[in-house]
C-alpha cells in the first residue's frame, strides 16, 4: 500500500477520502505512471478566468460596440461562457469582448483622444445594480464592492485580462474538457486560465489534459456541491491535479498526439458516455465500451505510455461513467 500513495501524495488536503475511495484502477494507474504522473502545477500556472466586477460594464457585444464607437484599443475577446465554445478548438468568441481599460485616469483618457470610452465610462457611472441573487438594486455601480476598492472602477486588474492559449473547465455535469486557441484569448470564469511554463508546448499538454485518462482524474477528485449534480473543479483542484507528463513523449509520439488532439478540436466536445460509447441507461460493467474513433485514438497513445493492458483500458472507460452516473443519481435522488 506504500508504494500505492508515493505518486500521488497528497497529505493534508482535502481529497484523502475521495483518495481512499478511489476505484481499485486508480492505484494501477498511479503504480503503472511512476515517474510519468505529475500534478499539473509543476508543468503550468492555473489562474482564474476573468472576474470583471460587474459584466453589464465590462463585458460587451457587437450591438454595444457599434452604439458607441468604442475605441478597439481597449477591447480584447472573450470566452464569456461555455455556451461560446462549440467545438474543443476554440476559433470564434461570437462577438463577445470585454473591456480593457488600463490603470489611467480619465483626464489622460481624455488626452488621448479615448472619446467614445470616455463617453462610456461617464454613462456607466449613472447607472445603479440590478437585484441579483447577491447583489441588491440601486446601487451605483463605481461603488459596488467588487470594484469600488480599485483605483480606477473602470479598469479591470491586468492579472484577470491575461490572454492564454489553453483553459480548463470549472463546472462540469457529464462532460469535461481543456479548450485551447491559436490565438491567445481572455476567458471568463467559466473556465480556469492554464499559462505553460516554457519547456511544455500547450498542444501536447493539452492532448493530456483531454484523454479520458484526465476526465476520470477530474470526475474522481472533483467537488459535486453543485446543484442538478453539477460538479464544480476549483483552481486549486485544478493546479493539484495529476495528468500524465506530455515532456515523457518522444517527438515522433508528441507529433502523432497533436494529430489526434487537431482531429478531436473539430468537433463538438459530447458527454462522458458518448465519449466512452457506453450506455448509461445499463448496467456500465455488463457494456463493452466502444470510444468514439478520435477519442480512442488519442487515448491508446496515453495508455500505451503508461502500459496499461486491455482489460485495464476498459477500467478507466467503465470507473469514468460510473463516478458521473453515480453523481447525477445521487443529484436526482436528492430532488425528490
Amino acid at each position: 500500500m506504500k508504494q500505492k500513495f508515493k505518486i500521488g501524495h497528497y497529505a493534508g488536503n482535502k481529497w484523502g477520502g475521495k483518495f481512499l475511495r478511489a476505484p481499485d484502477i486508480f492505484y494501477t494507474i498511479l503504480e503503472k505512471g511512476e515517474g510519468k504522473l505529475l500534478q499539473l502545477w509543476t508543468l503550468a500556472d492555473v489562474t482564474p478566468g476573468c472576474y470583471s466586477g460587474i459584466n453589464d460594464f465590462f463585458y460587451l457585444d457587437v450591438e454595444k460596440l457599434k452604439k458607441w464607437k468604442l475605441e478597439t484599443d481597449y477591447i480584447k475577446p472573450l470566452i464569456r461562457s461555455s455556451d461560446i465554445v462549440k467545438t474543443l478548438h476554440v476559433k470564434d468568441t461570437l462577438n463577445n469582448y470585454v473591456l480593457s481599460i488600463p490603470q489611467i485616469s480619465k483626464t489622460k483618457l481624455k488626452n488621448q483622444k479615448y472619446n467614445s470610452i470616455l463617453s462610456y465610462i461617464n454613462w456607466g457611472e449613472k447607472q445603479v445594480t440590478r437585484k441579483r441573487q447577491k447583489t441588491v438594486a440601486g446601487i451605483p455601480w463605481p461603488k459596488v464592492e467588487t470594484v469600488k476598492n480599485r483605483k480606477y472602477w473602470y479598469s479591470i486588474p491586468e492579472k484577470n485580462l491575461r490572454p492564454t492559449n489553453l483553459f480548463m473547465q470549472y463546472v462540469s455535469n457529464d462532460r469535461f474538457y481543456c479548450p485551447y486557441s491559436e490565438i491567445p484569448l481572455v476567458s471568463d470564469r467559466c473556465f480556469h486560465r492554464i499559462f505553460i511554463k516554457k519547456e511544455v508546448d500547450y498542444k501536447s499538454l493539452c492532448a493530456s489534459l483531454n484523454s479520458t485518462l484526465q476526465m476520470f482524474f477530474v470526475m474522481l477528485f472533483g467537488r459535486s456541491n453543485l446543484g442538478q449534480g453539477a460538479l464544480k473543479f476549483e483552481t486549486t483542484d485544478a493546479k493539484k491535479i495529476m495528468i500524465y507528463d506530455p515532456r515523457k513523449f518522444n517527438e515522433a509520439i508528441k507529433k502523432e498526439i497533436v494529430n489526434k488532439l487537431e482531429k478531436l478540436g473539430r468537433r463538438g466536445t459530447l458527454s462522458v458516455f458518448d465519449e466512452c460509447g457506453i450506455d448509461p441507461a445499463k448496467p456500465i460493467r455488463e457494456q463493452e465500451p466502444k470510444p468514439l474513433p478520435d477519442r480512442a485514438e488519442l487515448d491508446k497513445i496515453i495508455f500505451d505510455e503508461l502500459g496499461l493492458t486491455k482489460g485495464e483500458r476498459k477500467e478507466v472507460y467503465w470507473a469514468v461513467c460510473e463516478l458521473v452516473k453515480q453523481r447525477l443519481e445521487k443529484a436526482r435522488s436528492l430532488r425528490k
